[in-house]
């Protein structure tokens, strides 16, 4: 073959997993190879792996299964899997029962791939995953979007140092590494002259611990308020905060910046003491409601979002129903809830008082039930106000109905507002006033200069999703 070879994707897990992916295919861009938007008549499919727990492991083991059978009708020739997968399971194992994939390559190993594929291609198998994953401190601007252009992640810091005790990201992605403060105001001027961004999201395993190893103290504040002048970006945004890091430089950063999204993504995992402390999360209930009535008190318009962990191992009916009633109390904004997943190699694997899956399920929906009230209640008082929302896409099955999103909602995981207008398209900002609302959507209508909703054709969304769209985000802590 004279020609690159075109490259395709799978790309699952994480928005932290995403950008990993983009730098593969960016890499690669850059040194000729064709990319491709399709996974099938591909030359080589890379697989980009999640596997921070047992539902993600057989996703992407499902996955890789597809692409095999790819492989053997001929529409695929070549295949790569990379990421968490064969960091955390080592390539010996999986290659012996994926004898159809090609190459197996670790985290944050993508400046391999020219040579992986040169190897493959000469019939070689090519496993590279070393015991420390890559430093993760390496310039992003190089990267082939995966989403669309108005929006992008940046990564700020790879692995983590917390250890709580139901997570292997530690394990499979190494200890914290911060970013230079530098090379991430770079990268994001450069994605924005590229891209004309509209908004940023920054992701991290914490973004609350930035610039504690590189500097020798947290400058998470110090990143913001740089990116927020950069006058670069107008909606920046701050996802997978830690509550025992989350200082008062970043809440006044958050609350003083205009560019600065009022979004805290904070997941708190549980609320009782006996089990944040068998979590290993470093905080008690106390530090959690003081942290919050300090953001509620000092950030104008905040949105709060929290995730749930619910049959951790040793939780009883009667912490099950503290949590709830906390919950029920505090009325978070979004929430997100998870059956806790025993996974090899954690210290909660060995812990007593395993909960039984039915249990699990059944808490896991007590609290849901709970969340759709309050999401409603909070929705219904929405409805007759002005907001500004950020146009994502047009609905397929209406194209006078466009899909956006308020400040307080990050891609992916919150709820959707659906626009009943033809005018606008992806990147752009509109002011809307909320017509209708449902459990996690909004139906608003365009607003005329004189201030007027401006009354479309647009058929009414039919049935905007009741799913619990706050429960899709994995909880990466």
């Amino acid at each position: 073959m004279n020609r690159k070879p075109s490259i395709g994707i799978v790309s699952l897990g994480c928005s932290k997993n995403l950008v990993d992916s983009e730098l593969m295919l960016g890499t690669l861009r850059d040194k000729g190879y064709s990319i491709s938007s399709r996974v099938d008549n591909v030359d080589v499919l890379i697989v980009n792996t999640c596997a921070f727990i047992r539902e993600a492991t057989e996703e992407s083991i499902d996955s890789i299964l597809e692409a095999i059978e790819l492989k053997k009708t001929g529409k695929v020739q070549w295949i790569i899997v990379a990421g968490c997968l064969p960091q955390r399971y080592r390539q010996d194992n999986l290659a012996a029962d994926l004898h159809e994939v090609d190459a197996f390559l670790g985290v944050g190993q993508f400046h391999h791939l020219d040579g992986v594929i040169g190897r493959i291609m000469q019939g070689d198998k090519a496993h590279i995953v070393t015991r420390r994953p890559s430093s993760g401190r390496v310039a992003n601007t190089s990267r082939a979007p995966l989403t669309p252009d108005h929006y992008a992640y940046i990564k700020i810091s790879e692995g983590c140092d917390n250890r709580c005790t139901y997570c292997v990201i530690p394990q499979v992605r190494g200890t914290y590494r911060s970013r230079s403060m530098k090379s991430i105001l770079a990268e994001v001027s450069v994605l924005s002259a590229k891209r004309h961004l509209a908004e940023i999201n920054l992701v991290g395993q914490d973004t609350t611990r930035y610039g504690t190893d590189m500097y020798g103290k947290p400058r998470l504040a110090h990143l913001l308020r740089k990116l927020a002048r950069s006058g670069d970006i107008r909606w920046i945004r701050l996802l997978y905060t830690h509550p025992a890091h989350f200082d008062h430089d970043i809440i006044d950063a958050i609350g003083e910046e205009p560019s600065l999204c009022p979004y805290v993504d904070l997941p708190l995992q549980h609320i009782n003491d006996t089990l944040l402390k068998k979590m290993g999360r470093r905080v008690r209930r106390k530090d959690i409601e003081r942290l919050i009535h300090r953001l509620r008190d000092r950030i104008p318009d905040l949105t709060l979002r929290t995730t749930f962990i619910v049959g951790f191992p040793g939780e009883t009916e009667a912490h099950f129903q503290e949590l709830l009633q906390f919950v029920k109390d505090v009325e978070f904004d979004r929430l997100g809830a998870f059956t806790y997943s025993n996974e090899e190699g954690t210290a909660a694997s060995h812990l007593e008082g395993q909960v039984p899956e039915g249990e699990k399920k059944h808490r896991f929906e007590l609290l849901m039930r709970s969340q759709r009230h309050i999401s409603e209640k909070k929705n219904q008082l929405m409805i007759g106000t002005d907001i500004e929302v950020l146009v994502d896409s047009q609905s397929q099955d209406e194209p006078a109905l466009l899909l956006a999103r308020t400040r307080g909602d990050a891609p992916e995981v919150d709820q959707l507002v659906y626009v009943r207008s033809g005018y606008g398209k992806p990147g752009d900002f509109l002011k809307v006033r909320v017509t209708e609302a449902y459990e996690y959507d909004l139906v608003a209508e365009p607003i005329q200069p004189d201030g007027t909703p401006h009354r479309s054709q647009a058929k009414t969304a039919a049935s905007p999703s009741k799913r619990p769209r706050q429960a899709t985000r994995r909880p990466h802590r």
